[in-house]
């Protein structure tokens, strides 16, 4: 009983950190052959992780779906599919991917 009263106490700042539900990120493929993730971030922001770089968004809270955006590129997505472009690229269509 005493190994439990220590682990709980240790665990409840995690479960106090994010929502159970909530999911950290989603992965996208996508026609061009890039994959990305879209990390949420605490602050009302996404970090949009494609080819070995990063790009920051702001959330534009969409009525359905997500749509992160800023001048250097813009995540769009509704259901399983999603459309990405970013500064110098062509836009692309992605489709959701399981982790």
């Amino acid at each position: 009983m005493t190994i439990v009263k220590p682990l709980a106490s240790a665990l409840l700042p995690l479960a106090l950190a994010a929502p159970a539900a909530a999911s950290p990120y989603v992965n996208f493929a996508c026609a061009d052959g890039a994959k990305i993730s879209l990390i949420f971030e605490t602050s009302g922001t996404g970090l949009v992780m494609v080819g070995g770089g990063a790009l920051r968004l702001e959330n534009r809270h969409p009525r359905s779906g997500l749509w992160y955006a800023s001048s250097s590129g813009e995540l769009r997505a509704q259901g399983a599919t999603a459309t990405f472009r970013m500064q110098g690229r062509a836009p692309t269509t992605c489709r959701k991917v399981a982790r």
